[in-house]
């Protein structure tokens, strides 16, 4: 598999596996946890976006994306 980097990185892997499923080379269990999985890649990539957003409106500083601290 190679490296997902980008959010197409993503699409594409995605879609991958959705043909893989309709061509039987992968079970729809692989399919759903890949999904999931994705699901909270997504989320966190979004919910970093609004933090930016929020930093910028109010004037404050942000980190470079993809640099967001989870500790205090």
């Amino acid at each position: 598999m190679s490296e997902i980097k980008t959010t197409n990185d993503l699409r594409n892997h995605l879609c991958s596996a959705i043909s893989k499923i309709g061509d039987g080379k992968i079970s729809k269990d692989e399919v759903e946890m890949t999904v999931k999985l994705s699901k909270q890649v997504h989320e966190s990539i979004y919910s970093e976006a609004r933090m930016m957003k929020l930093n910028m409106e109010l004037n404050l500083e942000s980190e470079s994306f993809g640099k967001l601290s989870l500790h205090n």
